[in-house]
């Protein structure tokens, strides 16, 4: 049912994302990798 509710996506550390191609944006901070994604290119979450 589709109401217009917010509906949180539940993903935690160490779960793997399934997001669209080219929505990710990689930022390196202090030799780390991090990658950003918004919540609308999310097509699934693995829980791990």
């Amino acid at each position: 049912m589709n109401t217009g509710d917010y509906m949180e996506i539940p993903i935690k550390e160490g779960d793997t994302i399934i997001y669209t191609k080219f929505s990710a944006m990689e930022v390196q901070h202090e030799g780390e990798d991090y990658f950003f994604v918004a919540e609308r290119d999310i097509i699934a979450v693995i829980e791990n």
